[in-house]
Protein backbone atom coordinates (compact mmCIF):
# COMPACT_ATOMS: atom_id res chain seq x y z
CA UNK A 1 0.00 0.00 0.00
CA UNK A 2 3.00 2.33 1.01
CA UNK A 3 4.52 1.90 -2.68
CA UNK A 4 1.14 2.81 -4.44
CA UNK A 5 0.67 5.98 -1.95
CA UNK A 6 4.23 6.98 -2.78
CA UNK A 7 3.94 6.22 -6.92
CA UNK A 8 0.25 8.38 -6.42
CA UNK A 9 2.17 11.31 -4.22
CA UNK A 10 4.76 11.24 -7.77
CA UNK A 11 1.47 11.29 -10.13
CA UNK A 12 2.34 7.68 -11.59
CA UNK A 13 -0.55 6.44 -10.45
CA UNK A 14 -4.14 7.72 -9.27
CA UNK A 15 -6.31 6.75 -6.64
CA UNK A 16 -9.77 6.01 -6.54
CA UNK A 17 -11.51 6.09 -3.57
CA UNK A 18 -14.78 3.96 -2.15
CA UNK A 19 -16.50 1.26 -3.85
CA UNK A 20 -15.04 -0.01 -6.75
CA UNK A 21 -11.80 2.40 -6.31
CA UNK A 22 -8.00 1.69 -6.72
CA UNK A 23 -5.39 2.57 -8.40
CA UNK A 24 -5.38 3.26 -12.26
CA UNK A 25 -1.45 4.62 -14.55
CA UNK A 26 -1.82 8.33 -14.10
CA UNK A 27 -0.21 8.79 -17.90
CA UNK A 28 0.15 6.39 -20.53
CA UNK A 29 2.77 3.82 -19.80
CA UNK A 30 4.92 4.36 -22.66
CA UNK A 31 5.39 7.95 -21.35
CA UNK A 32 6.99 5.69 -17.57
CA UNK A 33 10.40 4.94 -17.56
CA UNK A 34 12.39 3.05 -15.30
CA UNK A 35 14.90 5.69 -14.66
CA UNK A 36 11.48 7.65 -13.60
CA UNK A 37 10.88 4.19 -10.67
CA UNK A 38 14.27 3.86 -9.37
CA UNK A 39 14.89 7.74 -9.06
CA UNK A 40 11.69 7.63 -7.02
CA UNK A 41 12.52 4.39 -5.23
CA UNK A 42 15.62 5.13 -4.69
CA UNK A 43 16.98 8.14 -5.40
CA UNK A 44 19.26 9.50 -8.26
CA UNK A 45 21.98 7.52 -9.78
CA UNK A 46 25.04 8.43 -8.61
CA UNK A 47 27.97 5.86 -9.15
CA UNK A 48 30.51 8.87 -7.96
CA UNK A 49 30.16 11.04 -5.25
CA UNK A 50 33.73 11.77 -5.45
CA UNK A 51 33.89 11.60 -1.54
CA UNK A 52 36.23 10.67 1.14
CA UNK A 53 34.74 10.32 4.40
CA UNK A 54 31.77 12.22 3.17
CA UNK A 55 33.78 15.40 2.55
CA UNK A 56 34.12 16.77 -1.36
CA UNK A 57 37.53 14.92 -2.68
CA UNK A 58 39.82 17.96 -3.49
CA UNK A 59 41.01 16.12 -6.44
CA UNK A 60 37.58 15.80 -7.58
CA UNK A 61 37.79 18.38 -10.28
CA UNK A 62 40.74 16.80 -12.50
CA UNK A 63 39.96 13.38 -11.98
CA UNK A 64 40.03 10.92 -14.61
CA UNK A 65 38.36 8.17 -12.93
CA UNK A 66 36.01 10.79 -12.32
CA UNK A 67 35.09 11.90 -15.68
CA UNK A 68 35.14 8.00 -17.14
CA UNK A 69 32.48 7.17 -13.84
CA UNK A 70 30.44 10.30 -14.72
CA UNK A 71 30.46 9.39 -18.40
CA UNK A 72 29.27 5.43 -17.66
CA UNK A 73 26.63 6.96 -15.41
CA UNK A 74 24.97 9.05 -17.66
CA UNK A 75 24.84 5.87 -20.42
CA UNK A 76 23.08 4.45 -17.47
CA UNK A 77 21.08 6.95 -17.00
CA UNK A 78 20.31 7.00 -21.04
CA UNK A 79 19.61 3.16 -21.25
CA UNK A 80 16.75 3.18 -18.21
CA UNK A 81 15.67 6.37 -19.68
CA UNK A 82 14.59 4.32 -22.58
CA UNK A 83 13.16 1.07 -21.29
CA UNK A 84 9.27 2.36 -20.09
CA UNK A 85 6.28 0.68 -18.56
CA UNK A 86 5.18 -0.17 -21.62
CA UNK A 87 7.89 -1.99 -23.03
CA UNK A 88 8.45 -4.31 -20.02
CA UNK A 89 4.60 -5.55 -20.27
CA UNK A 90 4.80 -6.13 -23.68
CA UNK A 91 8.26 -8.52 -23.75
CA UNK A 92 6.75 -10.06 -20.21
CA UNK A 93 3.46 -10.76 -22.75
CA UNK A 94 4.96 -12.25 -25.09
CA UNK A 95 7.22 -14.34 -22.87
CA UNK A 96 4.10 -15.56 -20.98
CA UNK A 97 2.41 -16.27 -24.51
CA UNK A 98 -0.52 -13.09 -24.30
CA UNK A 99 -1.01 -12.12 -27.50
CA UNK A 100 -2.95 -8.38 -26.26
CA UNK A 101 -1.26 -5.45 -26.47
CA UNK A 102 -2.98 -3.05 -24.86
CA UNK A 103 -1.20 0.58 -25.44
CA UNK A 104 -3.09 2.59 -23.07
CA UNK A 105 -3.14 3.97 -19.12
CA UNK A 106 -3.36 0.83 -17.37
CA UNK A 107 -0.69 -0.71 -18.78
Amino acid sequence: RKILQLLNKEKIVNSYKGKGGGFTLARDSSEISVLELIEIFQGAIKLNEHTIRNKVCPEARGCPLKVRLDSIEEHIKYELNSITLYSLIKEWRKGHGEKKDHKDRRG
